[in-house]
């Protein structure tokens, strides 16, 4: 039998716990960055539910506070650890000369929308709690854009706001100088368009950005993509990722690297989009 879960009610003893080496931030998306400031001064490394932060100075104090006390700060973009996630980025990355566009999309009714609808405010749907379709789940697009076609020369957000100034959906576009790649988020209702990614003739149309289980190339001359069975739950693979992390796996450090890379480079493009809710 393991060991009996403890529970505390003091914050300051929860982060200075001499058992305690990792701490997971899932709080509201606004509180994330002082939460885990404070878990990485204690020496605690640190997972922060996606946005990691609300701001690219914000990240750069977090990595910082990071190194000086020898511990990691990532963000929990569970998708990019996924085998398929993965096969999709290299059949991308193996046509990338013939990418002309690409529709990425994520829409799913909030389990607060209601509540909203109803007059409450849950903080999922506040600034003040920095909710909304595009911090919640647009980020989600933002991490499938850069890791399969890379960081956008420019990047617009048009929102579709609530009477409370937040945004519900939106629409994000990002612009490669050749393409343009179209992410559609929404909190508001069930989008249940396929993914599509083009390359001219061929298209290449996927039923998710996260958990992918169909990947079909349709036109002229398409050869197919192979993937694999999705047999474990959402998190598996991101958990095995961050365990070698924080146990310093050798053959895991260029992987993290590549993470913290990717991370840097979204919440740069995220700088770039929420301005047009939060200003």
């Amino acid at each position: 039998m393991g060991e009996r879960a403890q529970v505390t009610t003091d914050l300051d003893a929860f982060y200075q716990a001499d058992d305690l080496d990792v701490i997971y931030v899932a709080g509201p998306n606004a509180l994330h960055f002082q939460q885990a400031k404070r878990a990485l001064e204690n020496g605690k490394s640190v997972i922060v539910e996606k946005p990691i932060v609300q701001s690219e100075s914000e990240l750069k104090t977090l990595e910082q506070i990071a190194s000086e006390h020898h511990v990691i700060v990532v963000e929990a973009a569970r998708h990019v650890f996924e085998p398929n996630f993965r096969t999709v980025m290299q059949y991308i990355t193996a046509h990338r000369e013939a990418i002309s566009g690409a529709e990425l999309h994520y829409g799913q009714y909030s389990s607060r929308f209601d509540s909203y609808l109803n007059g409450e405010n849950p903080n999922v749907f506040t600034k003040e709690f920095a909710g909304g379709a595009l911090n919640d789940l647009g980020v989600y697009l933002v991490y499938a854009a850069v890791a399969w076609f890379g960081v956008p020369k420019a990047a617009n957000y048009l929102p579709q706001k609530l009477a409370n100034g937040i945004d519900g959906s939106g629409m994000i576009v990002l612009n490669y100088g050749k393409f343009s790649v179209y992410l559609h988020v929404s909190k508001q209702y069930n989008d249940q368009q396929s993914s599509e990614i083009y390359f001219g003739k061929q298209t290449l149309a996927l039923d998710g950005i996260q958990m992918i289980s169909e990947a079909n190339v349709s036109g002229e001359h398409a050869d197919g993509v192979t993937l694999e069975s999705v047999t474990h739950a959402p998190l598996f693979y991101e958990a095995v990722a961050f365990a070698r992390y924080i146990n310093h796996d050798a053959d895991a450090m260029d992987s993290l690297a590549h993470h913290q890379q990717l991370m840097r480079d979204v919440v740069r493009v995220m700088d770039q989009l929420r301005p047009a809710v939060f200003d």
